[in-house]
């Protein structure tokens, strides 16, 4: 069966460092289970940043406590939003999310390492 990899960006309370990761899972039909198991919550919101990525969230995320609160900005389509939370970047279909290929995250994370994204923590929930 094909794998499929999302781009996870999580917060260390005890580091106090924020750290990215590849998750890799199973390509399905719907991950929304995936989600809400990466994520640790039981709602989740998608986001849309551009024509080829999405971010999908913890839906109360704001709500809880101690959630790191980031800003992300896509320089390419004007995308400014505040999350909060473990965030998880997806491939932005018509319809649905996917997971990117090995190539697709890895354009991704150069995008955000070269500045085109941006992900600033800004504070943490109450």
């Amino acid at each position: 069966m094909t794998k499929v990899k999302f781009l996870v960006i999580d917060f260390s309370h005890e580091e106090r460092k924020i750290f990215p990761r590849i998750e890799e899972r199973e390509e399905k039909e719907s991950h929304l289970e995936d989600f809400y198991e990466i994520i640790g919550c039981d709602y989740i919101d998608i986001v849309p940043v551009n024509e080829e990525v999405a971010i999908v969230v913890d839906d109360e995320g704001l709500l809880k406590s101690q959630n790191l609160v980031f800003e992300i900005r896509d320089n390419k389509s004007g995308f400014q939003h505040q999350l909060a939370g473990r965030l998880v970047f997806v491939k932005n279909g018509q319809e649905d999310v996917r997971g990117f290929t090995a190539g697709e995250v890895f354009e991704l994370q150069l995008k955000i390492q070269l500045g085109q994204m941006t992900i600033i923590p800004i504070g943490i929930t109450a």
